[in-house]
């Protein structure tokens, strides 16, 4: 019943779900891990806002702000690289469109044969 390329569409679709889970995990850390080194670099400042009468939340406000930035400009970063490696990616997957196709002896280099 069950055709090959089902079993085989399978498993990309889990292998993809594995790396998506763990690309948003990375991505969890990153951020965390940002958010920790901007609170420890201003922990000095922290404490003397809130000693001099400062009100908790603008003090959270201020390094949520910061941290948002920091966050926006990673993004930022992280598509425009991935654009450009999605390119690079692409043009070497594809064809030449000069190269004749030997599907005469019923051969392809196999990077060609990736579905896109």
């Amino acid at each position: 019943m069950w055709d090959a390329s089902v079993g085989e569409a399978r498993v990309h679709d889990g292998a993809h779900a594995i790396a998506g889970t763990v690309a948003l995990l990375l991505g969890m850390v990153g951020i965390y891990g940002v958010m920790s080194y901007i609170v420890t670099q201003r922990t000095g400042e922290i404490g003397v806002r809130v000693a001099l009468g400062a009100d908790p939340r603008s003090v959270a406000r201020l390094i949520v702000r910061q941290g948002g930035l920091v966050a926006v400009a990673g993004i930022a970063v992280g598509l425009g690289a991935a654009l450009a490696g999605s390119r690079v990616i692409e043009s070497l997957a594809s064809p030449p469109q000069d190269v004749p196709d030997d599907r005469s002896r019923g051969r392809r280099p196999a990077i060609w044969s990736i579905p896109t």
